[in-house]
């Protein structure tokens, strides 16, 4: 088990939408022979949704955004 904090709070988008999460792991290995095994893992995680709002604004000021975005991300 590991908890993971976010590495941003305030800020998030579309591309890094970051949350704090919480990983869940196991694994073992398969002993085939003497020189031989092979190992089996898994890991689930379990992350908050993170709201993201995010605009291009118009450089000409009419209308204030050339397109905007709003989305939850499940980080």
């Amino acid at each position: 088990y590991m908890y993971d904090t976010s590495a941003q709070d305030s800020l998030t988008s579309v591309s890094v939408p970051d949350s704090d999460r919480q990983w869940f792991s196991a694994g073992f290995t398969y002993n085939l022979d003497e020189k031989s095994n092979i190992d089996f893992g898994f890991t689930y995680l379990l992350g908050d949704d993170v709201q993201v709002s995010e605009g291009t604004p118009n450089p000409l000021g009419s209308p204030q955004y050339l397109s905007t975005l709003t989305a939850t991300t499940h980080a």
